[in-house]
């Protein structure tokens, strides 16, 4: 492998092999061997997982971060995996999951998170249809429930989306 060079901003964080670092000044880190590594800026919240593939981003940032879960977070990539590639019809998308899923499950976490984040703008244009003020916030009212239950979002199907790092279940309608 060749070396990796970094370059990071005063107050900036970087999470190596699961440690989390913190620079107190612009800095270059020279990476000299295979690791894996999450910039800040590429650290997903909680209360950003709105859409489907955010919530499959997470859960692999999870398995790379929180090595503690990482039987848990296999275990919701698997299910994850299974329900969106049944729901979502674009090719490309699904070429990309299988492609992530194969990347995270060799460990290669960070290529995995590259790959879903590839496939954000594709499913933006899915869900943006669906509602108005979906063009300025990206979140179509009701879509993710209509991708997860296959059916017309009318209030009567609901699903639990279970996210990994804090273990609560929050109704999609």
């Amino acid at each position: 492998m060749s070396a990796m060079v970094v370059s990071m901003r005063s107050g900036e964080r970087i999470y190596i092999n699961g440690a989390v670092f913190k620079v107190d000044r612009k800095v270059s880190i020279e990476i000299l061997n295979d690791v894996s590594f999450l910039l800040e800026a590429h650290v997903m919240q909680p209360e950003d997982t709105y859409t489907p593939l955010r919530q499959f981003y997470f859960v692999i940032q999870t398995m790379m971060i929180d090595s503690d879960k990482l039987d848990l977070a296999r275990g919701y990539l698997d299910s994850q995996y299974a329900e969106l590639v049944c729901n979502y019809a674009d090719p490309e998308i699904i070429d990309g999951l299988r492609m992530a899923k194969t990347l995270a499950l060799a460990g290669r976490y960070y290529e995995a998170l590259k790959q879903v984040r590839l496939l954000f703008p594709i499913e933006h244009k899915i869900l943006a249809p669906v509602s108005p003020r979906a063009a300025s916030d990206g979140i179509g009212d009701g879509c993710i429930a209509q991708i997860l239950s296959r059916g017309p979002v009318n209030g009567s199907r609901k699903r639990k989306v279970v996210v990994p790092q804090i273990g609560a279940e929050t109704p999609l309608t």
